[in-house]
Formats: structure tokens, sequence, C-alpha cells
């Protein structure tokens, strides 16, 4: 069952996600352990995706939704101690979406996509942001799409999908130059990259025309993640921590609507849902050596019954179990929505 009482003495965790109104709506939340902060928008609707600390300044990442024309659209931007901050690229009319934030000796880097030409869907590209300003990725003529990005070092690397022509193919790019990952289904996608030494892993999925099975590519090579054939996986995080690989997601069976959040751990799955609660999992994290997990979880398989909710690990003598925790907002009440990215104060 789902708990929603917090023991005491703990880490204090922070994390970026929305809360889903009417409609399907969403507006953004920032989340410090049991309560969420809603966060200045333009009009009414928006997402938080990420977020960090720099000093003493809280910064979330995210997107802005607007209305404009009689249509909705996105708009890339972040939030600095709550105040919501546009990239001066972004006009009325553009279409832009940010994944994932960094602060760099100042600088302010967003990582995700943007319209090349207003109002065309054709013209999306991935790109990154400095300090508002838009940086293109290649020449690749076609549609691309990043859903995150970070610089190591002196490297730029981003990652998500191209089309090829009709569908979506794993990609990730470094400092520009495009990397097209192997398929033997009918498309993918990647959600997190890491880079260890000269070693590039790339995590997400696989599309075999039926079956959604989680993946990642070590140096173009791929590796199976989870379970086949009565299952749907999907990798979403990942984290290799003293030679461990750890690799968060969810599970979805086939035959019918149940969600499971999951992390594998040097490939031995454990989950955090049961037949009585539907849970996924979008990011993990690793502090003072217990694993922490952010997502939603809820008594159904819709989105509008599903709670922000983060999960952490506990003794239980033997194997690993997690505690779940679902997060109200600001005025005590339990609404729907989603953790995207969990986060620290003093994280690395």
């Amino acid at each position: 069952m789902i708990a929603t009482r917090l023991k005491k003495s703990h880490t204090t965790l922070f994390g970026a996600g929305y809360e889903i109104s009417g409609g399907g709506h969403t507006r953004p939340y920032y989340y410090k352990d049991r309560r969420g902060v809603e966060l200045e928008m333009y009009q009414a609707f928006g997402q938080a995706v990420d977020g960090m600390f720099y000093g003493k300044d809280l910064y979330i990442f995210g997107t802005d939704i607007y209305s404009y024309n009689s249509h909705l659209y996105n708009i890339a931007c972040h939030w600095k101690n709550g105040i919501r901050n546009l990239s001066p690229s972004e006009s009325a009319g553009q279409e832009s979406n940010c994944y994932n934030g960094q602060i760099i000796n100042g600088d302010i880097y967003m990582f995700g996509w943007r319209y090349i030409t207003a109002l065309d869907p054709l013209s999306k590209r991935a790109c990154y942001w400095k300090n508002g300003i838009v940086q293109w990725q290649d020449s690749y003529t076609g549609q691309t799409s990043s859903s995150g990005g970070f610089i190591k070092d002196t490297d730029f690397y981003l990652w998500g999908s191209l089309k090829n022509p009709n569908y979506s193919h794993p990609c990730y790019w470094k400092n520009g130059i495009l990397t097209i990952l192997p398929l033997s289904g009918q498309e993918g996608g990647v959600n997190h990259l890491l880079v260890d030494g000269d070693d590039i892993y790339a995590f997400g999925f696989e599309y075999s025309g039926t079956y959604y099975r989680a993946c990642y590519w070590k140096n173009g090579i791929k590796v199976w993640v989870g379970s086949y054939g009565i299952l749907h996986t999907t990798a979403t995080d990942a984290i290799l921590k003293d030679g461990v690989l750890y690799i968060f997601g969810y599970q979805r069976s086939y035959t019918n609507s149940y969600h499971w959040g999951c992390v594998w751990i040097d490939g031995v799955q454990y989950t955090v849902g049961n037949l009585e609660d539907f849970s996924n999992v979008y990011s993990g994290l690793i502090h003072n050596n217990r694993i922490y997990m952010f997502g939603n979880s809820g008594p159904s398989a819709s989105y509008e019954e599903r709670y922000p909710a983060y999960w952490i690990e506990v003794n239980n003598g033997g194997g690993k179990t997690f505690e779940c925790y679902c997060i109200k907002n600001e005025f005590g009440a339990l609404e729907p929505g989603l953790v995207l990215k969990g986060f620290v104060k003093n994280q690395q």
C-alpha cells in the first residue's frame, strides 16, 4: 500500500515534476520531502523536469506551456528560486522543450529541442541553450529530438532520437557529431547517457513492433535489460558507481495495464510496486550508500489517479526493499502528478 509518513531522521530530498489538473493539463512543481511548491507560470500550465543547487540558489529546469492563437505551445525555461526565466531565443508561436540543465562557472545550460521554423514540426531539432541563446547540434536535415544532455570536461553530449525516415532511431551527439545506434526492431530512443572514461553508455528502449524492451548500448553494442515476452520495459535513468551499474525504469504487463517501477542492479531486478499499486520510476540517485528513486504511484493505471512519489531503500536484513512516500502539494492535498528528477542539496 502507499505510505505517506516519513521518519524524522532522513536526508532532505528535492525533486522536479508536475501536478496533473483537470483535462490532463500540467502545472510545474518542485518538491522538498513530502511537500510540493508550485512554480511561477505565464498562464496556467507547465512542467518541471530537473533541478539543482548552485551555491544557495535553487534552479529548476523545464517548460512553460502557454496559449497563443488558440494553440498550446511549449517554451523552454528555468526557474531561479521559484522565479521563471524564459530563454531570450524563444518567442510567441515558437515551440521548444527543456529536459534537463547544468550550471558551470555561472553559465546556465539547458538541453532539449526547438523548432527551427516557428509552427513547423518538421523543423524540430536537438539543441542546447547557453544562457538562453540556442545552439544547434548538427546539419542533419530530418527531425531530431534531444531528451537530455550534459557537459563533461570540455565535451558536450546530447541524446535522444531522430526520424529516419518514419520511425524514431536512438542516437546521441558528442560535440555536435551524430552517432546513430543500431536497432534490431522497428524503432527506439535514448533516455539517458553515461560517460565513464572512454566508454559511452546510452540507456533507453527498443520497440519490436509488439514489445517495448529496455536496453542500453555500450560503445554502440546493444545489451538487453529485463524480461522479454510478457512485459514492456523501459530504462529511464542509470548510475555507474564503484563498478556496479544501476539502471532505473519501469515495466508494464502486456496483457493488462499494471505498471511497476524497478531498478536493475548489475542485471538483477528489484521492483517497487505490487498488484495493488501502479508505479513508474523516472530517475534515481545514490546518497550515503542508499538508493532513492522518483516517479509516481497510485491505485490505477490512469495518470490522473497516480501521485508524485519517491522510494527509499531500507535495510530489511537481506535483499533490497524500498518504502514508498507520496508527496502532497503546498495545500496539504494529495493530487495527481509525478516526480521526474530527484536530487539532494550537496549532490555531486
